[in-house]
């Protein structure tokens, strides 16, 4: 936000006025279990959401653990982080985490941690990890059950279905002289940009010359 307000002042005030839940994930108001998606524009497609449905399922059904690989990475880095950090009990439920200058504070019964992170990725943080280990209790327990093989299998079971073609679609307004306009919308000036701005979430690819064997990203 420091860096948006030092190339254009008004602009912080036009997204404050907007409403955080809107461009920022942390004040989000549902659940995006770290699902981040940079242009949805590109990603409506059928026929690649179709590819992407039976990728997963597929992948999903050949997975042996409980959670995904990737969350099972996550928290097992989580639980190595967390060992160069200090507990403190407050009650059965309520811990304190200290961890250089740092302190936060766990609760294991809201599944709650001030660092904000296990309440935004529903996935223990370093943090919830010590203070669970601590009471023995399990970690996938207080995961959601949003990244358990099974829900994922289950979510990605029916898949895309084809839409076929043209001349296999049924009529059902014969009679009717229903047509279709086209949008009344005024086409801007200029050629149109084909390429679209990218975000600082994708990965930059870095580009080789086949003459010089420069590098350019």
């Amino acid at each position: 936000m420091r860096q948006l307000e030092q190339l254009s002042p008004s602009m912080r005030h036009e997204l404050e006025a907007m409403g955080r839940h809107r461009w920022t994930r942390a004040f989000f108001r549902r659940k995006r279990y770290q699902v981040i998606t940079t242009n949805i524009s590109e990603k409506s497609i059928r026929s690649l959401v179709q590819k992407w449905f039976y990728e997963h399922h597929t992948k999903w059904s050949f997975q042996r653990t409980e959670l995904s690989i990737y969350v099972e990475d996550m928290i097992r880095e989580s639980l190595g982080e967390s060992r160069s950090m200090n507990i403190y009990p407050v009650d059965q439920h309520e811990f304190e985490v200290r961890h250089r200058k740092e302190q936060f504070v766990v609760n294991i019964l809201n599944r709650t941690c001030s660092c904000r992170q296990w309440g935004l990725d529903l996935i223990p943080c370093s943090h919830a990890c010590i203070a669970l280990s601590t009471r023995n209790l399990n970690l996938h327990l207080y995961t959601d059950k949003f990244y358990y093989v099974s829900n994922l299998i289950n979510l990605y079971k029916k898949g895309m279905r084809p839409i076929g073609s043209a001349n296999q679609i049924r009529n059902t307004h014969q009679g009717r002289n229903d047509r279709i306009l086209p949008l009344q919308v005024k086409r801007p000036a200029g050629r149109p940009k084909k390429k679209r701005f990218t975000s600082f979430l994708d990965k930059k690819a870095t580009v080789h010359c086949s003459k010089c064997g420069k590098k350019r990203s």
